[in-house]
């Protein structure tokens, strides 16, 4: 973005917190470079606003995929007018592409989500009760949801369809440790079983 557009952005913790908007940012993890504008023939009255020429670009992490992906989304409109955000590197990484893919976004980087449709796709998952003990449900931020429909719940590529054994020793009263043992004494009880019984067929 260009500073004469935004003059109270030229620092990195001043960028990170007008970019937290979207989502936590570690501001001292943020670079950020002033670069001349292209050079132009100068004249004595614009050679005292060389500063205000210059060209910002900065390189910002999220600490979240889905504040990243908002930003993106919402690159020169609103809070973002006058400045482009891109992905680092130029290319999107590739678990947004896998997503999209799956059907898991809107209609991607760039583009605004239509709300009505967003609405209809909220309404149609059934809302289980909640229970006492039940933590309560996080509110969706309205300001994001504007720019993107990122899933609420991130897929994890360390778990399977199938259930783990934890959450099947659960499921029947046992914790992963009582199964193990329970599992230990089993064996241990069919290798006595089988070295009785070769002992009496050996006499």
């Amino acid at each position: 973005y260009a500073l004469s557009a935004h003059p109270t952005l030229s620092t990195p913790s001043s960028l990170a917190a007008h970019l937290s908007h979207f989502g936590p940012i570690d501001a001292k993890t943020v670079v950020l470079a002033l670069k001349p504008a292209k050079p132009k023939k100068k004249s004595k009255s614009q050679t005292s606003s060389d500063e205000a020429s210059k060209n910002v670009t900065a390189l910002v992490p999220f600490s979240q995929l889905s504040a990243a992906y908002a930003a993106v989304c919402a690159s020169g409109r609103d809070r973002l007018c006058d400045m482009g955000v891109s992905w680092a590197g130029g290319e999107e990484p590739l678990i947004i592409g896998w997503l999209r893919k799956k059907g898991k976004l809107g209609d991607g980087a760039g583009t605004r989500v239509d709300d009505e449709s967003m609405r209809e796709t909220s309404s149609e998952r059934p809302i289980p009760p909640k229970s006492p003990g039940s933590p309560p449900s996080l509110p969706s931020d309205s300001n994001n949801s504007a720019y993107a429909s990122f899933p609420s719940t991130f897929p994890s590529f360390s778990t399977t369809a199938e259930p783990s054994p934890s959450n099947a020793a659960n499921g029947s009263g046992l914790d992963y440790e009582s199964l193990t043992l329970l599992r230990m004494r089993e064996a241990e009880r069919a290798r006595l079983e089988r070295e009785i019984l070769e002992a009496e067929a050996g006499e």
